[in-house]
C-alpha cells in the first residue's frame, strides 16, 4: 500500500459511507482513494495536492466532507517538499482562525489572546449569538474585570515612582558637590572635607559615601529580606499581594457572570491586563 498512514487516517475520518447503498463501506472507498493518490503522485503533484485529490474520489458511493482549511493544515509535509499555496492559504493568522484544540493549547500556555478567544466562543455557545455580536458581552466583561484596578494597583505605582526617583536622585546626592553640601547642611551636619579633597566628582563621592553608605546599604538589605520572605511564602503555597489580587479578580468576575464556564472566565480574568 503506497498511501501513507496519515492519508488512510484522513480517509477513515472524513469519508462517511451513505447507509443503505451498495458499495458504501470504507473497504470499498479506500482502494479507489489509494488509486487516485498514486495517479496524482505519478502526475507530479505535491504531497499536499495528492492528499486533496484522494480526499475527493469520484465514482465512489460515499459522502465526502469538503476539504476545509483545517483539513489542509492537518496534511503533513513530506521530507524535501516545500509547503504548497493551498497549505499557506489554510494557515491560521489569528487566534480566531484556530481550532478549539489549538486554542486550548495556547490558553494552557498562558496566552491572554487565547483566553480571550476561548471566552468569546463560550459566549457564542451560551448566548447563541455570532462572533461579532459576542464582542459586546466580552467588552462588558473586560470593563467589569478592570473595575477598581486603579486603586488596587496603587502599591505598584507607588513602588515604581519611589524606585525611579531614588535611582535618579542618588547620583547627585553622592557625586554632585552642590547637592551634597545642601543635604549635609540640613540633614547630616557632618564635617566638610578640605577643598583640595573635593576637586573631582570621585572625591566628592568618597566624602559623601561616609554618610550615604548606611542608608543605601540598609535599604538594599531590607529589600533582600522582603524578597526572601516572599519566596518562602510561595514555597508554602501562600499568596502574596499579587496572587491575592489575581484570585480576587477571578472570583469577582466568575460570580458576576456565573452562566458561563467558571474555568474559562477565571482564566480570562487572571491573564488580563490590570490597567486600561
Amino acid at each position: 500500500d503506497i498511501m501513507p498512514p496519515s492519508m488512510r487516517a484522513l480517509i477513515s475520518r472524513r469519508l462517511v459511507p451513505v447507509a443503505g447503498k451498495k458499495g458504501s463501506s470504507l473497504a470499498a472507498v479506500m482502494p479507489a482513494a489509494s488509486a487516485i493518490f498514486v495517479q496524482a503522485k505519478a502526475a507530479g503533484m505535491s504531497l499536499q495536492k495528492a492528499h486533496v485529490a484522494a480526499m475527493k474520489p469520484t465514482g465512489i458511493t460515499a459522502r465526502a466532507f469538503s476539504v476545509t482549511p483545517a483539513i489542509l493544515s492537518s496534511i503533513p509535509i513530506a521530507r524535501g517538499e516545500k509547503p504548497s499555496l493551498e497549505l499557506a492559504k489554510a494557515m491560521p493568522r489569528d487566534f480566531c482562525d484556530m481550532s478549539n484544540d489549538a486554542l486550548c493549547i495556547y490558553a494552557a500556555q498562558g496566552h491572554h489572546e487565547a483566553h480571550r478567544e476561548r471566552l468569546l466562543r463560550e459566549i457564542m455557545n451560551v448566548d447563541k449569538i455570532g462572533w461579532t455580536k459576542a464582542h459586546d458581552k466580552l467588552n462588558e466583561m473586560e470593563a467589569a474585570n478592570k473595575k477598581m484596578m486603579f486603586l488596587a494597583t496603587m502599591p505598584y505605582k507607588t513602588g515604581v515612582s519611589i524606585a525611579v526617583i531614588s535611582a535618579v536622585g542618588s547620583l547627585p546626592m553622592v557625586f554632585d558637590l552642590t547637592t551634597a553640601l545642601w543635604f549635609n547642611e540640613y540633614f547630616v551636619t557632618a564635617d566638610v572635607a578640605e577643598p583640595e579633597d573635593l576637586e573631582t566628582w570621585l572625591e566628592v563621592g568618597a566624602w559623601t559615601w561616609s554618610w550615604m553608605e548606611p542608608p543605601l546599604g540598609h535599604i538594599s538589605f531590607f529589600l533582600l529580606c522582603l524578597q526572601f520572605g516572599r519566596n518562602q511564602m510561595l514555597n508554602l503555597g501562600l499568596k502574596p499581594y499579587t496572587g491575592r489580587l489575581q484570585a480576587f479578580r477571578a472570583k469577582r468576575l466568575g460570580q458576576k457572570y456565573s452562566k458561563y464556564s467558571e474555568l474559562i472566565v477565571t482564566d480570562f480574568a487572571i491573564s488580563a491586563e490590570w490597567h486600561s
